[in-house]
């Protein structure tokens, strides 16, 4: 099981009593699943608050690795990115997009390094979309880089839409 949920500070100081209440928390099935285990699982999950959802592990690596671990990685290359000269003028937007690279280093190299294949493909896509949008920039192509900028904005909003489904 893996609940889809989490904050980027760990230890005592940082539990939450609330933090599994409406996440998606994913199952998957072995050789070893049981009727009765499914029915444990599923009443342990409810007992949090979280929604369960089956997924054969295959798919539960690919889009694990889409939503979480991915910008978990641009989180990080943002971070590093950033000259700490800027800090003065660091707000919402750059504590928005750099909250994942606070998370617990260790952990997240596990994640990454045991799910790999599937981040490297999706990191490959990313720099791929950064070199369009690099290029519509470097260009002052306004009609490209206006295309890609609301078609990220439509992708995010359709990808919130179906979670709340």
């Amino acid at each position: 099981g893996h609940p889809m949920c989490g904050k980027e500070h760990a230890g005592w100081s940082a539990a939450d009593p609330t933090l599994y209440r409406g996440a998606r928390f994913v199952l998957t099935k072995s050789s070893r699943t049981t009727p009765q285990l499914i029915a444990w699982a599923q009443a342990l999950i409810a007992a949090l608050g979280a929604v369960p959802l089956w997924l054969p592990a295959e798919v539960h690596d690919r889009w694990a690795a889409a939503v979480s671990h991915l910008p978990y990685l641009l989180s990080a290359a943002l971070a590093l990115s950033v000259p700490p000269q800027a800090a003065p003028l660091a707000s919402s937007g750059y504590r928005s997009a750099s909250r994942l690279a606070a998370s617990e280093p260790r952990m997240m190299c596990d994640i990454l390094l045991t799910n790999r294949h599937n981040v490297l493909s999706l990191s490959q896509a990313a720099r791929q979309r950064l070199n369009e949008l690099e290029a519509a920039l470097a260009t002052a192509d306004e009609e490209t880089l206006l295309h890609w900028l609301t078609a990220a904005r439509a992708r995010r909003q359709d990808m919130l839409r179906r979670q709340a489904m």
